[in-house]
């Protein structure tokens, strides 16, 4: 490879890195977000009753989502602390982001039956945490994350 391949990709590879760290540590701890509309709305081809969001990129620190409303799309980009999206204008009609709202789930899957979870409260930024995976027998009711709670 020529040098300048190798400085292209090691500038690709730090940016990338320098993302996850800040999403990671909640744009260290300052809980800084980038926020953008990507080029209005577009038609996408749905019914006019269907809506969802679906992410695009999804890295701690970088997500670009492809959020879905009335049979047009927009493209929604996060930078540093990232999120759950919470512009959809279809669930805002139905209430969705009023109150209080906590998400969490498995992010990845790791070796040993743990997983990394991540976590939001009321929309805000992604917290990540370890624990062990959750799954099979679970107790009835609600069950909350394993970690980070």
């Amino acid at each position: 490879m020529r040098r300048t391949t190798w400085i292209v990709t090691a500038v690709v590879v730090a940016v990338l890195a320098a993302f996850v760290v800040t999403g990671v540590t909640d744009a260290f701890g300052t809980g800084a977000q980038l926020r953008a509309n990507l080029g209005g709305t577009l038609p996408d081809g749905a019914a006019n009753d269907t809506f969802w969001d679906a992410n695009l990129v999804d890295i701690p620190g970088l997500s670009i989502t492809a959020v879905h409303c009335h049979g047009r799309v927009q493209f929604e980009l996060q930078a540093l602390a990232t999120g759950p999206i919470r512009d959809n204008a279809c669930y805002a009609a139905m209430g969705a982001y009023k109150g209080e709202e906590s998400s969490w789930g498995v992010y990845v899957l790791i070796p040993g039956n743990r997983a990394v979870y991540r976590l939001s409260n009321d929309f805000g930024s992604w917290r990540y945490c370890i624990g062990d995976l959750v799954g099979g027998n679970l107790p009835p009711g609600p069950v909350g994350p394993p970690c980070g709670g």
